[in-house]
């Protein structure tokens, strides 16, 4: 098992990076503040492709793997989690409209960044056992017609499309739905505690006119959307820690840095391999979903579940590194211990996802 990838995608990988470490990391506080990204952001974003990283060629898209995807992530969520987490929200949404045969032309605004969507699979208030999505589907003479309220989805506020899981009478499908349309309402721009810069908001849809997606694969977009937001979680560890060395090196105490007393590098060493063990399972996870493996949403699973746990234990060590000052705005590791915290109910809860572990491993 090798998790190389092509002269192409460390081509990719490297503009991102430039991109992260530069622009994406000098805008983050900015995002944060206003709730979503600056236009200058999306607009390097589009001239690297990364609205298409999935997508077909013939649709101008990157058709990366999941190996390849989860990297790119990775790197961009670690100058800023929200922005990179609304990409993969935006890149199922593609996927499962190209998978739906949606309007081609759409999708190759969507995938060039023209246009941008967001994805809807039941309200966060929901059981995470529970199936009913909050939005209903019924059909008329004139076509599917979506009515409901969906709280709090990434991406909204910049979406054009949304792909919403709907209740019909035969059970949930997805629907693509026009967010311009005069029957669609958006609320205020959400004042989350993480992943402020995906710009969240709530639909509520009166007879929506929509357009019903079918051969759609459920399992394998949960896996999915498990794995890319594990990469996610990672990216948030990684800047976390990178943070905790730098001002370790700088802040002196007993006349020398506090890098140099035990404590301090415990901490260090603890969530440097966290971190690696939670990479080392994403980029397993994604190494199975590129090539089918059946163990794929097993593995999906753990490295969610890792990720966020690493996220979440390096970030805290990041801000007691830090003392007082972690928790100001001046540092930006209060900021990663709020996505950490936010990206523990995405996509499963952790303790739901341990109960499918084990069920999946006793059968």
């Amino acid at each position: 098992m090798q998790f190389k990838s092509s002269d192409d995608d460390r081509m990719l990988l490297e503009a991102v990076r430039a991109l992260a470490d530069g622009a994406v990391r000098d805008a983050a506080a900015q995002s944060d503040r206003q709730c979503g990204p600056t236009s200058k952001i999306i607009k390097h974003l589009v001239e690297l492709g990364a609205f298409g990283l999935q997508a077909d060629d013939a649709l101008g898209g990157l058709a990366l793997g999941q190996v390849a995807t989860v990297a790119t992530l990775q790197v961009l969520a670690a100058a800023d989690a929200g922005l990179a987490q609304a990409l993969v929200h935006h890149g199922a949404a593609v996927k499962l409209m190209q998978v739906g045969q949606f309007d081609g032309k759409v999708l190759g605004k969507l995938v060039a960044g023209q246009v941008l969507a967001c994805l809807g699979r039941g309200d966060l208030g929901m059981h995470p056992d529970a199936t009913q999505s909050p939005i209903l589907a019924r059909e008329s003479p004139l076509g599917w017609l979506l009515t409901g309220r969906h709280g709090w989805l990434l991406g909204a506020g910049l979406a054009h499309y949304a792909v919403l899981l709907a209740e019909t009478e035969h059970g949930p499908r997805y629907f693509a739905v026009d967010l311009t349309h005069a029957s669609c309402q958006r609320g205020e721009v959400a004042e989350q505690l993480g992943l402020r810069s995906a710009a969240a908001q709530s639909l509520q849809l009166a007879d929506t006119p929509a357009i019903s997606l079918q051969g759609v694969d459920d399992t394998a977009l949960v896996a999915s959307l498990q794995v890319q937001t594990a990469a996610v979680a990672a990216g948030v560890a990684q800047a976390a820690l990178r943070a905790a060395c730098k001002y370790a090196n700088q802040r002196e105490q007993f006349g020398k840095p506090i890098a140099t007393l035990q404590p301090i590098q415990w901490q260090v060493a603890d969530s440097a391999l966290a971190i690696d063990a939670a990479v080392l399972l994403v980029q397993h996870a994604a190494w199975q979903l590129d090539h089918g493996d059946k163990g794929a949403a097993q593995a999906a699973r753990m490295a969610l579940v890792k990720a966020r746990e690493a996220a979440v234990a390096a970030s805290d060590k990041a801000i007691q590194i830090h003392g007082g000052y972690g928790y100001t705005k001046d540092f930006p590791v209060e900021r990663a211990y709020r996505d950490a915290m936010l990206l523990g109910v995405l996509h499963g809860s952790s303790a739901g996802l341990k109960v499918a572990l084990v069920r999946a491993m006793v059968a």
